[in-house]
């Protein structure tokens, strides 16, 4: 048996062991507590006691008489010597959390509210773990309110990376405060790298703007090139925003902008990209660099409707500019140039639009466990979701180009037996300039998560189409990579068509000590190309590794080891890829 075959084979059975074990835990944790993780499940016992209170199992019909928080500690006797950690974080403060909260002393008892609550308080960015649930009062006929939350540690590093076959493609670091004096404030200075390039800069998140309901966000970067450490640019984006923080709100808005002057680059593998021009007999290998100026300033008022079925419209005012150039240096004829510009830069235009969208959907949600993370809660939105909306770009208020741009999406959300789910989803795009409808897209996509088998694993798939119509804004497809493609270089197969499927066998977690592990197999099939006759479908197989830690974030570690099936890989077998989150 071939080498991969062979570790392909062991991760089998490996997986197989891991999730023997898994069973017995599970079972043991789902028969006191169905409803809970045993992560969430610890926690709310632990403030039961602490607070000396008892669940309340009839709160419906009864009006609600106080809010009692709980904020945990990052880490709690489970996490032993990391305990001492404790004392570099500032907790979220009791009167944040308990102003999250969307029903008020006196109202009466509303389920829907509180899941609405309790979803608004899982922000990623502060918190690992929230449980809201009905407890005792000692009054009559009344029922109070527990919410028990336990912040992600915020004074830290925080970091995200991707790593392919040898060479680190992705990282981001930052030096943070996630909390800032325990009021939900964010303030970071953050290093991100790509292949081409990195940035370092500040930003800063404040979800409650002195006491009320703005968000600010705003960040700015000076960027530099990864091969030379020479300053290339700078980025930046503000934005201000009154978002519709409940389903009961019913307006809302935003204003942002943002900036950028940096150097495209495009990869092939660890290497850059190479261009043959199309219009000359020669065979040429121009670099796929150049550089662009950006600026984009949006602003919009939004007005929701319906309780069952909400109803969202908005609209607004768009300007923005971009201008792609070459870079300072590059090497070519004025006729190469010429046609470098036609083949590889994307459109080079000032747009200034009126648009206007519109947006049903229904508020139905369903809590799923262990589909993109461990043990944690998962709220994925059921029914439809429909979307349609229309931009018209004008001369008179300072377009270069009159056009009209509709867009459409819609997906349909189907629960599977509480425990799994099917989306369908498609969107499609054009632009109507001259008569003549161009840069046409278009992309549908099925991933299916079925409930647990034996609960010991799952299985999740998604298969997507992509297509470009008429494209002549230079836009196209990319596979290869983590981008799904796992077996292959980073961006190997581009085109206007693409045809991707991904099918995981994931594991149910096994507690090791603080943290969540679970492994996976995996098979990937796609391929891009210009035209759809020319796909010819690329497949790679492998196996993976996730972890989580709660308390440094929600979101799993990722470890992937691929093994194309259709060539060898010379010096090693297989890919091995590293990250943050799922793939898909």
């Amino acid at each position: 048996m071939p080498y991969g075959g062979r570790c392909f084979a062991a991760l089998c059975a490996l997986l197989l062991l891991l999730t023997s074990r898994t069973v017995w835990a599970d079972e043991e944790a789902t028969q006191s507590a169905p409803k809970l993780g045993s992560y969430e499940r610890g926690a709310l016992n632990h403030a039961l006691k602490a607070r000396g209170l008892v669940i309340e199992d009839s709160p419906d019909g009864k009006l609600l008489d106080r809010i009692v928080v709980v904020n945990l500690d990052v880490f709690g006797k489970a996490e032993g010597a990391l305990r001492f950690l404790n004392f570099l974080h500032v907790t979220t403060r009791e009167r944040v959390i308990r102003r999250e909260v969307l029903l008020r002393p006196g109202d009466l008892w509303n389920s829907d509210i509180i899941l609405e609550t309790q979803r608004r308080l899982k922000d990623p960015l502060f918190t690992s773990l929230v449980v809201v649930v009905p407890v005792k009062s000692a009054k009559v006929a009344r029922v109070d309110l527990l919410v028990v939350t336990r912040d992600i540690w915020s004074l830290r590093m925080n970091s995200a990376f991707e790593y392919l076959q040898g060479s680190l493609i992705g990282l981001q670091l930052s030096v943070a405060e996630n909390n800032i004096f325990g009021l939900r404030k964010h303030g970071a200075f953050v290093f991100d790298m790509t292949q081409g390039s990195f940035t370092l800069g500040p930003q800063y998140v404040d979800k409650f703007l002195v006491g009320t309901r703005l968000q600010l966000t705003t960040r700015f970067n000076a960027i530099f090139s990864r091969e030379t450490r020479e300053f290339e640019g700078t980025s930046s984006g503000t934005s201000l925003a009154y978002p519709l923080w409940s389903f009961r709100q019913k307006w809302g808005g935003d204003v942002s902008v943002t900036h950028s002057n940096f150097i495209s680059r495009s990869f092939f593998g660890a290497d850059l990209e190479t261009v043959d021009l199309d219009n000359t007999p020669e065979e040429e290998a121009l670099p796929r660099v150049f550089s662009v100026r950006s600026l984009k300033v949006t602003s919009r008022v939004r007005r929701s409707y319906g309780r069952d079925i909400k109803q969202n419209l908005s609209l607004g005012h768009s300007l923005s500019v971009f201008r792609p150039d070459f870079i300072e240096g590059f090497e070519a004829s004025e006729s190469e140039r010429e046609a470098f510009a036609d083949q590889v830069f994307p459109r080079s235009e000032r747009i200034s639009a009126l648009f206007a969208r519109y947006r049903l959907f229904t508020p139905k949600f369903v809590m799923y466990r262990n589909l993109s993370s461990f043990d944690l809660a998962e709220d994925v939105r059921l029914g439809p979701d429909i979307s349609v909306g229309v931009s018209l770009a004008l001369k008179p208020i300072g377009s270069e180009n009159s056009f009209y741009k509709p867009d459409i999406s819609a997906s349909y959300v189907l629960d599977w037996d509480g425990d799994g789910f099917v989306r369908a989803a498609s969107r499609a795009s054009s632009r109507i300039q001259a008569g003549e409808f161009i840069d046409n897209f278009s992309r549908s996509s099925v991933k299916v998560a079925t409930p647990r088998v034996a609960n010991a694993f799952r299985v999740v798939a998604k298969a997507d189409l992509g297509l470009r119509l008429r494209e002549r804004g230079n836009g196209r497809f990319r596979l290869g990579g983590s981008n799904g493609l796992r077996g292959y270089l980073i961006s190997e197969f581009t085109g206007q068509k693409q045809l991707l499927t991904n099918v995981e066998v994931r594991s149910m977690p096994l507690r090791i000590l603080f943290a969540r592990a679970g492994g996976l197999l995996f098979w990937d099939m796609g391929h891009a190309a210009n035209r759809l006759e020319e796909l010819r479908m690329k497949h790679s197989v492998g196996f993976g590794l996730r972890a989580l830690v709660p308390q440094l974030q929600p979101i799993v570690f990722r470890f992937d080891w691929a093994f194309p099936l259709q060539k060898a890989n010379a010096g090693f077998p297989g890919r091995i890829s590293a990250g943050v989150a799922q793939v898909f």
